[in-house]
C-alpha cells in the first residue's frame, strides 16, 4: 500500500514539476493606445506579422519623478467575450525603475521591455524620443501560474490618484499614456 502511495505521489510531483517548468511562448494580437499631448509630441504603436511590438513614443517635456504606472493583467474565460483581472500592479515608476534588479514580476517586465528599446533606466525622465522594436515576452517574464489562453495586459502611467473613494475633493488621476495590448499565451 505505501509503495503504490509513494509511486502516486511520486507521479504526481513530477507533473507538477513539469507543468510549473512549462515554458509558454506569447503572441501580441492587437494593440491601442492613447496619450496625453501635454506630455508626448506623438506616439505609435504597432504590431508585426510574428505578434511582436514596436512603439515610438516623442516626449515633448521632462517628466516629473512622480509618474505612477498602474498594470492590470486580466484572462479570457473560454467562449466568452469578457475578460477577468488576475492581477493588478499601481507602483512608483521612478522607484520600479530604480528597482528593476529585485525579482518582482513588475520588475522582471520592465527589465523584459528595456532589452526591446530605449526606454530611460533613471528618473526623472528627459524629454525626447523612444523606441521598441519587436518586443515580445521572454519565457522568464511568462509567470509559471499562466496557462494558454487569451489575455489583456493594461499599462497606464499617470500623475495624481485615483478618485476610487469617490471623493470630489481629491486630485483627480491625470493621463500621460495608456497602452492596451492582447495577446495569446500558447
Amino acid at each position: 500500500m505505501h509503495l503504490l502511495l509513494v509511486h502516486v505521489l511520486l507521479v504526481a510531483t513530477t507533473q507538477l514539476q513539469a507543468a510549473l517548468t512549462m515554458s509558454l511562448r506569447s503572441k501580441f494580437t492587437n494593440v491601442s493606445y492613447e496619450y496625453n499631448t501635454d506630455y508626448y509630441m506623438g506616439m505609435k504603436s504597432w504590431l508585426t506579422a510574428e505578434g511582436y511590438l514596436n512603439t515610438d513614443v516623442y516626449v515633448n517635456r521632462t517628466l516629473p519623478a512622480t509618474l505612477r504606472t498602474a498594470i492590470t493583467v486580466q484572462f479570457q474565460i473560454e467562449n466568452s467575450l469578457n475578460y477577468y483581472t488576475l492581477f493588478n500592479y499601481d507602483v512608483d515608476t521612478c522607484k520600479l525603475l530604480k528597482d528593476q534588479a529585485k525579482s518582482s514580476l513588475p520588475g522582471v517586465w520592465i527589465r523584459n521591455v528595456r532589452k526591446y528599446g530605449n526606454l530611460s533606466a533613471i528618473c526623472p525622465m528627459k524629454a525626447g524620443y523612444y523606441d521598441l522594436r519587436n518586443f515580445h515576452l521572454e519565457d522568464k517574464s511568462i509567470p509559471v501560474y499562466l496557462r494558454p489562453g487569451h489575455y489583456r495586459l493594461h499599462d497606464i502611467n499617470y500623475y495624481g490618484k485615483n478618485n476610487a473613494n469617490g471623493n470630489t475633493k481629491a486630485k483627480q488621476r491625470s493621463l500621460v499614456s495608456s497602452i492596451v495590448l492582447q495577446m495569446q499565451l500558447y
